[in-house]
């Protein structure tokens, strides 16, 4: 036996077997390597804020695949947006990794409407945000309570408390003037954005019900009013008074050469009166 085992043969199998086993651990280390992508990393992109096409295509072009983990409802975005991803943008991953993604809903889920009557507007306000539901437009109502919610609308649809509705809608509120129908001056809102208008107008019991926008008009917060109806100035030249609760139209521009026109024909108006004086 012993002689057998530092024979030649013995030593030359034993060598060749040692050999083979070397090959096979480096033949198999290179394919695990490769398998695993040993080595690359793909740095995962930004896709919160894009559509889950969107998002999609752009893992897809990295060799990377989405998975959808949770849909939800968040106020103000877009159906289909990714809100949340894991991993995180600029992790280092393999390819062919999964990316989990929440998403916003298609459709709002329904909610109960909150009871807003007898409320005031600015308590009427917050239980709206803090029910996902949004503000719309202000309808004055001559009663004799003061700045109260007499009705909450939906589409001209007056709404009871507890009723469905889905969630982000725009809620109307029919709100108490507290003085009846007397009447106002027509308050000069050319010049002014629609935030500082809608303002102004609240303060003075007015409704506002039209808003119609430029087609340059991109950027809202940017844009100004140019023009107004009713007018502040009748077509006799005087002062015009409107009854509280009445509803007033806004026009929206980027260009400020139509405000500069209305501001020249308003002090046309001005030198005629003082003219005639």
């Amino acid at each position: 036996m012993r002689s057998f085992i530092f024979s030649k043969t013995f030593l030359k199998q034993l060598g060749l077997a040692i050999v083979a086993v070397v090959v096979l651990v480096w033949l198999f280390l290179i394919g695990l390597s490769w398998l695993t992508h040993h080595g690359e990393a793909i740095n995962v992109p930004q896709i919160k804020g894009l559509t889950y096409d969107q998002a999609e295509d752009l893992l897809d072009e990295r060799g990377l695949d989405i998975v959808v983990m949770d849909s939800t409802f968040v106020l103000g975005k877009k159906p289909g947006m990714i809100l949340e991803q894991d991993p995180k943008p600029n992790t280092p991953v393999k390819p062919g990794r999964k990316i989990y993604v929440s998403i916003q809903v298609t459709c709002p889920p329904f909610i109960k409407m909150p009871n807003l009557k007898d409320a005031s507007m600015r308590q009427a306000a917050m239980m709206l945000k803090s029910s996902g539901l949004n503000m719309g437009r202000i309808i004055y109502k001559p009663d004799y309570a003061n700045n109260v919610v007499l009705e909450m609308q939906f589409k001209g649809r007056t709404l009871s408390p507890g009723s469905e509705i889905r969630k982000g809608s725009y809620i109307d509120l029919v709100i108490a003037n507290g003085v009846g129908s007397d009447e106002i001056m027509v308050p000069e809102l050319v010049g002014l954005s629609l935030e500082e208008a809608r303002l102004l107008l609240n303060e003075s019991k007015i409704s506002l019900s039209a808003i119609i926008f430029d087609k340059d008009v991109n950027d809202t917060t940017t844009a100004v009013i140019w023009k107004q109806s009713p007018d502040i100035y009748t077509g006799s030249g005087e002062l015009r008074k409107i009854h509280l609760g009445s509803p007033l139209d806004i026009w929206l521009t980027n260009d400020l050469s139509k405000v500069d026109a209305h501001s020249d024909s308003t002090s046309r108006v001005q030198d005629v009166q003082l003219h005639e004086e």
